[in-house]
């Protein structure tokens, strides 16, 4: 899932350790620290069997991760999801 950052200033996530403790997750933080408008800031990872759970595991780390900055919002977008055909399918 991309974690998508909008406003206009500095960004700085918090609460990681917390939000990376479910066994299976990983959360990719890009080196930006500045945002003005919108820009993807991080990637929140999880692997499992099936899709929609990988998703919803996904969507909790994202739930757990605290933005700091009262002048930015955080939304979650979905990704392209990996199939086990061996490509990429978009989902919405």
């Amino acid at each position: 899932m991309r974690i998508v950052v909008e406003g206009d200033g500095e960004a700085e996530f918090s609460n990681v350790g917390e939000a990376l403790a479910e066994p299976g997750t990983d959360l990719r933080i890009f080196a930006k620290p500045e945002v003005h408008g919108h820009r993807r800031m991080a990637v929140a990872l999880a692997i499992r069997k099936r899709r929609a759970t990988a998703r919803n595991k996904s969507s909790q780390l994202r739930n757990r991760l605290i933005l700091r900055s009262s002048d930015l919002c955080c939304n979650l977008k979905s990704d392209s999801i990996f199939e086990s055909t061996g490509g990429f399918s978009e989902r919405g």
